[in-house]
């Protein structure tokens, strides 16, 4: 059985944001009980249903792009189902089943989002359940020491100062010949005089 938290995160990195998390939590929790591997075939059209958020067999495309039985599949699954028709596409909905699992489910969406404010991706890993990395700036701070220890950006940049450095010399050296220099030097000492 998955956790609020694990069906949380399926959600979150499925593409459900804000109050919709918390939302795809109780319906998920109403559909399947929170059970990745239910399976429904008492429809009256003869259809199945599938995974935590019990998704049906009528939606054949939704179903191929993974496994249902994987709860970040199956979130992704039910994502595409609700672009396409809400959260009427669910009978638990629909009949107000799910607003029992409603305060579980804010719970849960809270704490996704309390791991990953950001959405740097961080959460909880929805086969492990183990806690992903989810500091933001993290990443920006691996990287950032990975050039400071890197031997050759401390060349490149020291190469890019001299030549910097070369470029300002050169530019004053031309000034000097044109006149330029002197010429502004009077005017200067013109303007002081004046004031």
């Amino acid at each position: 059985m998955a956790t609020d938290i694990t069906i949380a995160t399926a959600a979150k990195n499925a593409g459900f944001r804000g109050p919709e998390i918390a939302t795809a939590v109780a319906v998920a929790l109403a559909e399947s009980g929170g059970r990745e591997t239910a399976t429904n075939t008492a429809n009256a059209n003869g259809s199945t249903d599938y995974g935590l958020w019990q998704i049906n067999s009528i939606h054949t495309d939704d179903l191929k792009i993974g496994d249902w039985r994987n709860p970040a599949d199956n979130a992704k699954m039910a994502f595409r189902v609700w672009t396409r028709q809400g959260w009427n596409g669910w009978n638990a909905y629909k009949n107000g089943r799910y607003k029992m699992f409603v305060p579980r489910g804010q719970v849960a969406a809270t704490a996704v989002i309390a791991l990953d404010p950001f959405g740097s991706g961080g959460g909880v890993d929805t086969v492990t359940g183990a806690v992903t990395d989810s500091l933001p700036g993290v990443a920006e701070a691996k990287q950032l020491a990975a050039f400071i220890t890197d031997k050759n950006n401390w060349k490149r940049l020291a190469f890019i100062i001299v030549g910097a450095l070369m470029i300002w010399f050169v530019l004053i050296g031309m000034l000097k010949q044109s006149g330029a220099v002197e010429a502004a030097t009077k005017v200067a000492g013109t303007v002081r005089k004046v004031v």
